[in-house]
């Protein structure tokens, strides 16, 4: 199988929300191309559960090994491999900034809700928060400022169930969200829209109804691994 269909079949098995006796024997096998698979395998496998959780409730892939422990597992990593320092603080800063986001979308995801690309109408099943300018360009704005770059910021150990990293330094984090905070856009848009978004074939925005973070919040204060 190529990396794409490996994680379309591991993406459907997340979703699906049950693991059949062949999603577990294609799960075995994913796990062994992980990074760290002798780690997270530990004493052997005994079975794979899917439950929700994470910073934004979702469904969460476990491992539970023979000996009852058990770890969080990212199918995209076992995938595609270990990501790069820079990738990993990218993420770090979209877990700093996720009470943001979800207060955002808490806020705005009314009963008249719609893609603020399309128009049509949203759910909390089908929708994305996307960031006017793009999330990318307020993280490198950001490095800008502390200089250094991406490279210059320490993580929090990797574990187990923590579902994420965040930033070591804690200075540096309340620097981060503030300046998110103070600069970030945010509108809702549609799983599909925003993902076709990038490879220019939605069509041009009716308006972008989106919130300045600064101005909404002063009125009312995603496995990694």
């Amino acid at each position: 199988m190529t990396k794409r269909e490996l994680c379309k079949r591991a993406s459907a098995i997340l979703w699906s929300g049950e693991i059949t006796p062949e999603d577990d024997v294609f799960l075995r096998e994913l796990v062994k191309r992980h990074p760290q698979a002798a780690t997270k395998i530990g004493v052997g496998i005994d079975h794979f559960e899917i439950r929700r959780g994470g910073r934004f409730y979702q469904n969460v892939l476990w491992l539970i090994r023979q000996d009852g422990t058990q770890t969080d597992i990212s199918y995209r990593k076992c995938v595609n491999g270990d990501a790069s320092h820079r990738t990993k603080v990218l993420a770090a800063m979209r877990a700093e900034i996720v009470d943001q986001i979800i207060g955002f979308r808490d806020r705005a995801l009314m009963t008249d809700a719609r893609c603020a690309l399309t128009g049509v109408p949203l759910t909390r099943e089908n929708l994305h928060i996307d960031h006017d300018p793009p999330f990318i360009k307020i993280a490198e704005a950001f490095f800008e400022k502390i200089g250094g770059g991406a490279e210059s910021i320490s993580l929090m150990d990797d574990m187990d169930g923590a579902l994420g990293r965040l930033l070591a330094d804690r200075a540096i984090a309340l620097d981060w969200r503030r300046f998110h905070q103070a600069r970030a856009t945010l509108f809702l848009a549609s799983a599909k829209a925003n993902m076709c978004k990038g490879a220019k074939k939605c069509p041009t925005p009716p308006t972008l109804r989106g919130a300045k973070l600064g101005e909404s919040n002063a009125q009312e204060q995603e496995s990694e691994k």
